[in-house]
């Protein structure tokens, strides 16, 4: 089977999940730079390279009007990788999706129209992070909007452990060094962490842990944050 996953970082959030799909052949779209994402976007561009697919696709007279060229400068995804994934997603029986991303994505309604037309096409099923169905309704596309400016340093909130880690390029923004105590200030948190060098880590977003939070998934899982070293 071939699957399309949108999720950030499936292996590192749902790793049974990821397993059950090991014989699998997957192609990962994502914000997080990492070894499992065959492409990799801007924070909050999905809805972007799902309407690009769409027009490759001809799945609308709605999506023919759209400016490919805006979309794929704005996503950082480039017309021969949306060719890539065109001959992919023909043949796809399940896509993947992170419906925390899609309830906070600027372009929600949007999203969720071109992930029914997609599944449509393809006759593949949708499910969330744990693996329940998701039925999304086709529509008209409303006009859409521009992306939030991610510019600066940024934290990946996740529930998987309490560790606060980045790379260099974190590093470089922020001034932080392996084991620097950090204050980290976002709109949704608040809080103080030692910070972990990891030099596997690429881009300027760290991963934030908040396993005791019982709250994430009423804010954004990547926000700007303001970092300040104690």
């Amino acid at each position: 089977m071939k699957i399309l996953d949108l999720t950030s970082f499936l292996k590192f959030e749902n790793r049974a999940l990821f397993e059950s799909f090991c014989d699998d052949e997957i192609l990962t779209i994502s914000p997080l730079l990492s070894a499992s994402a065959k492409i990799h976007c801007e924070i909050g561009a999905l809805s972007y390279v799902l309407a690009m697919i769409c027009v490759g696709l001809n799945l609308g007279d709605d999506v023919l009007s759209l400016d490919v060229a805006y979309f794929s400068g704005e996503s950082n995804v480039g017309e021969e990788e949306i060719d890539e994934i065109l001959d992919f997603i023909r043949e796809i029986d399940t896509i993947i999706v992170d419906e925390n991303l899609i309830k906070f994505d600027e372009n929600r309604a949007n999203f969720e129209i071109l992930l029914a037309r997609l599944a449509k096409f393809s006759n593949a099923k949708i499910i969330n992070l744990k693996g329940e169905i998701c039925n999304f309704t086709n529509g008209d596309l409303s006009e859409f909007s521009p992306l939030q400016n991610y510019d600066g340093a940024v934290v990946f909130k996740h529930t998987q452990n309490s560790d606060f880690i980045g790379g260099k390029y974190f590093c470089a923004i922020t001034k932080l060094h392996d084991k620097s105590l950090a204050q980290i200030s976002t709109n949704s948190i608040n809080l103080q962490r030692n910070f972990g060098f990891d030099e596997s880590i690429r881009g300027t977003i760290a991963f934030l842990g908040l396993q005791d939070s019982p709250n994430l998934a009423n804010s954004p899982k990547f926000e700007l944050a303001k970092i300040e070293a104690k």
